[in-house]
């Protein structure tokens, strides 16, 4: 019963529970309701005439009664420790989920619009639309990148536009 709870319950405990006093908390207490369940079972068992546990009734093995408490103990530490690898492998999964994935966060351009060539340029719209081509063909040549929105004065950047460098 304590491999069972050991197996299913220490490592979620301990991944799900940020605070790691409240998640030891609760797996000792988890596990002492176990244990104490397993060890009456086990004596119950045992009065009633079962040699699996303890040896003859009511001659038991002291060694067998000592490696029971060993065993026992063995489990309940790989629980506490299962209740930490799960708290930090909850922490590490936070940080790498709230990090960037670009290092260095660079401000990207915005492509300009007909409106914004007309205001600068000051023409008609046939004569914006080539300008605007003439913009993003000298920018795209520049290397600027179009992926976010924000852009700086027009005189930054070929086209007056930011470059994503």
């Amino acid at each position: 019963m304590e491999l069972i709870i050991l197996i299913l319950a220490a490592l979620p405990i301990g991944f799900f529970v940020r605070n790691r006093t409240a998640a030891f908390i609760g797996y000792i207490a988890l596990q002492a309701f176990v244990f104490t369940f397993q060890s009456i079972s086990l004596v119950i068992e045992w009065v009633g005439g079962s040699t699996k546990a303890f040896g003859d009734y009511p001659d038991a093995s002291t060694g067998d009664v000592y490696s029971y408490a060993v065993v026992n103990l063995f489990i309940y530490a790989a629980g506490l420790g299962l209740v930490i690898l799960g708290q930090r492998l909850a922490r590490r999964r936070a940080v790498r989920s709230s990090a960037s994935l670009d290092p260095v966060a660079r401000p990207r351009a915005v492509p300009p619009s007909v409106g914004d060539v007309v205001e600068r340029v000051g023409v008609g719209p046939v004569a914006a639309g080539l300008a605007l081509v003439e913009a993003l063909t000298a920018a795209t040549s520049s290397g600027v990148s179009w992926k976010s929105k924000t852009r700086s004065s027009p005189a930054s950047a070929p086209g007056g536009w930011t470059s994503g460098r």
